[in-house]
């Protein structure tokens, strides 16, 4: 006769750990988040940020910036915002890190039927 209480099994499979974060979904995600501008600085070089590019990186950058992530191991710093970045702040950052902008282009404005009107 079997014993009503049996140990649980030890082979059960663990918890999956959820996937790691990639560069791609990482900009997947400032997509989803619905930010007009999405830029990607890197250091020229494409090693890893150092303390020192951090700092520079977090001073050229203004409060209205929504969102920054750290993103390819530390070689990416992938920035969202509804607020395009001031040209000063901007070319700032492009003297010193490479610079691509990841932002959807806008849809254009839908034309009424009075915008024809003489």
């Amino acid at each position: 006769m079997e014993s009503a209480s049996k140990p649980e099994q030890a082979d059960a499979p663990a918890a999956e750990k959820p996937a790691k974060a990639t560069f791609e979904t990482d900009i997947a995600a400032m997509r989803t988040a619905e930010f007009r501008f999405v830029y990607v600085f890197r250091r020229k070089d494409g090693g890893p940020f150092t303390d020192d590019d951090k700092r520079l990186l977090g001073s050229g950058m203004p409060l209205e910036i929504n969102r920054r992530k750290l993103s390819d191991e530390g070689r990416a710093l992938i920035v969202g915002s509804n607020f395009r970045m001031p040209e000063d702040d901007m070319n700032m950052l492009k003297d010193n890190f490479a610079f691509q902008d990841m932002s959807l282009p806008r849809p254009a404005e839908p034309q009424t039927a009075n915008d024809n009107a003489q």
